[in-house]
């Protein structure tokens, strides 16, 4: 079975992630990753999706960012 490399703290945690790291780190499906990057990343190059890792945290412990704001939300009919 594959082991995987779950973060323990913010600085084992690369400054830029893309999907398969946040996979890797936070046990996320592929699913899951690829929507948690699109709504907080950037893609690099018009094809490679990364996301900062102050941007996730900040995310993950709640405080609200401007580009939160300004995305329109997608209902669920």
């Amino acid at each position: 079975m594959r082991q995987v490399e779950r973060a323990t703290d913010w600085t084992s945690i690369p400054l830029l992630l893309d999907v398969n790291d946040i996979r890797r780190h936070f046990g996320l499906s592929r699913h899951n990753a690829y929507a948690l990057a699109r709504h907080l990343g950037l893609r690099i190059g018009g094809k490679r999706l990364v996301v900062s890792r102050a941007r996730l945290q900040a995310y993950l412990e709640g405080e609200p960012s401007d580009q939160d704001e300004a995305r329109p939300r997608r209902l669920a009919v």
